[in-house]
């Protein structure tokens, strides 16, 4: 399913500023409709999650000193690269001293992914057996056309 209408179900105000601030003049003032944007709708964020990255798997900085700062105290940045924002470090969580925003620099957060996906597929397989009453009553049968589950 889409990623984005999943966030939003569950209340999530999702914004992708390099699509909903783009300078139509051509003038390279993309950056600077972006920029404007995100200074105005990161006032009411609560939590701030950045996840963004070049195609070169490279991440670019998207929050500097500033757009952090017109968060406000008791806000929050999780940067998953820890390279979207300027005051991020890698493994560290950083209060900014001049606005008292929380920023939470992930260390390698990909490395987190195929341990968390192992344990929810484990999970999975686990409550499978406990439903269909244990591992001795659990059975699968596959042949080229299905997987029966029984």
């Amino acid at each position: 399913g889409d990623a984005r209408a999943r966030l939003e179900s569950r209340g999530v105000r999702y914004i992708d500023p390099w699509h909903a601030a783009t300078s139509t003049s051509g003038d390279g003032s993309d950056f600077d409709a972006q920029r404007a944007m995100l200074m105005k709708v990161l006032p009411s964020m609560d939590l701030v999650i950045c996840s963004a990255a070049n195609r070169d798997n490279t991440a670019p900085q998207t929050l500097d000193g500033e757009l952090v700062r017109v968060m406000g105290r008791g806000k929050c940045i999780v940067d998953l690269t820890s390279s979207n924002t300027a005051l991020a470090r890698p493994g560290e969580v950083v209060v900014d001293g001049v606005s008292g925003v929380k920023i939470v620099g992930m260390h390698k957060a990909a490395d987190c992914i195929p341990a968390a996906a192992s344990i929810r597929y484990s999970s999975c397989i686990v409550n499978i057996l406990k439903s269909s009453g244990g591992a001795a009553a659990f059975s699968v049968t596959a042949n080229p056309t299905s997987t029966r589950w029984s």
